[in-house]
């Protein structure tokens, strides 16, 4: 299974097995995870794999999920680490869905003191992971999701993949503005936008992150290059601007 393909029918995992992943599974994620490009490659990250039960144990917090191993996501602190460790994340969790293991972002839990920081970075989010004890996929028609019409102003690819984006309680804070207009010469233009709620801004922004990794998955699976830049475009009706994603067919 590719990562698009896992885009297509990946579900957040709340029932795990109490067995562990052997050595050379928490070896493969961890080497996985080094080689996903960030979003923003001036933002230091770096993760870490809880290996034994007594971790596990020191993970609290309000809707905690319990699974063998936990990827607890650091950070240093910017006004985008959230949207870049959400951009990282999804990315590994794709991953891990396509080799039969199955995720669950934890947006409240947090680690004990002794875990709440790596070095100089600071602890941003929980990733629970395992052998599922439900199904890992589910059909596109299962995913509980907004109508098209609601998240973008015209129906598309980048738009669909973003619809099946996983979000923080579900709230989809997305919303894909593509101009009319194509040219042949400069692509497609995608200009992204978050909804403008205070009370859950900080995840928000790690949602972006993982909506915005839908789409570089997209446009890397069918060979399309993609470009990220901010075009400092105005908000509009309730949402924020984010970044503007642009797509041109790759003729090398």
């Amino acid at each position: 299974m590719t990562l698009l393909e896992s885009i297509y029918c990946r579900r957040s995992i709340r029932k795990f097995k109490s067995d562990s992943l052997s050595p050379e599974e928490l070896s493969q994620i961890e080497s996985y995870a080094k080689k996903i490009p960030p979003f923003l490659g001036d933002i230091q990250t770096d993760l870490y794999i809880t290996k034994t039960s007594a971790e596990g144990d020191s993970i609290k917090g309000l809707y905690k999920i319990n699974a063998p191993h936990y990827i607890i996501m650091y950070s240093e602190k910017n006004s985008f680490s959230n949207l870049n460790v959400g951009f990282i994340l999804e990315q590994l969790s794709l991953y891990l869905t396509s080799i039969g293991i199955g995720s669950c972002y934890l947006g409240v839990a947090k680690p004990q003191k002794q875990l709440l920081k790596k070095d100089t970075l600071e602890f941003n989010i929980i990733l629970a992971i395992g052998y599922p004890d439900e199904p890992l996929t589910r059909a596109i028609e299962h995913f509980k999701r907004k109508n098209i019409t609601e998240i973008a102003n015209n129906a598309s690819s980048i738009s669909g993949v973003v619809r099946l984006a996983p979000s923080g309680m579900n709230l989809q804070p997305w919303y894909i503005y593509k101009k009319p207009e194509t040219v042949k010469d400069t692509g497609e233009t995608y200009h992204i936008y978050c909804v403008n709620r205070r009370l859950f801004s900080h995840m928000h922004m790690t949602d972006m992150g993982i909506a915005i990794s839908h789409i570089y998955v997209y446009a890397l699976a069918n060979n399309l290059d993609i470009n990220f830049t901010n075009m400092k475009h105005p908000n509009i009706s309730g949402r924020k601007y984010i970044i503007s994603a642009n797509i041109q067919k790759n003729e090398k």
